[in-house]
């Protein structure tokens, strides 16, 4: 920060020469409403800060517990997924069992798959509904 004492030490120095002038050119009852107002003036941005501060950790908070909620959510879908994947392999298995020659006809092993993953898809949305 190049020059930044220098440019503090400006500030300071045109805040002294206000504060001069302001003595040298108002009554003592004017320059008491002044530090009246400049007081009430911090007042106010001190609530401000807090508001903004208040809002700000609000949000956090909140945000905080969407991820937590998506990371359930994430959660009971890969959940969900490995069911579905080990239903489809106690199906294939069980058709194995059933039909060991795989004499089935294409039609109905087609049907009985578009069934189990209707079953499968309507138990997923169930979960995801919560």
């Amino acid at each position: 920060m190049r020059g930044g004492r220098f440019q503090q030490k400006t500030s300071e120095d045109a805040t002294i020469r206000n504060a001069e002038a302001l003595f040298e050119s108002r009554t003592v009852v004017e320059i008491r409403e002044v530090e009246a107002n400049t007081r009430r003036e911090i007042e106010e941005k001190k609530e401000e800060l807090r508001q903004l501060v208040g809002a700000s950790y609000r949000d956090l908070i909140e945000s905080a517990d969407s991820i937590a909620e998506m990371k359930n959510s994430c959660e009971n879908v890969a959940l969900n997924i490995h069911r579905i994947q080990s239903d489809f392999a106690s199906l294939k298995e069980r058709l194995v069992i059933q039909h060991p020659s795989a004499s089935l006809p294409y039609i109905d092993l087609e049907k009985k798959k578009r069934e189990k993953i209707v079953t499968l898809l309507k138990g997923l949305d169930a979960c995801t509904n919560f």
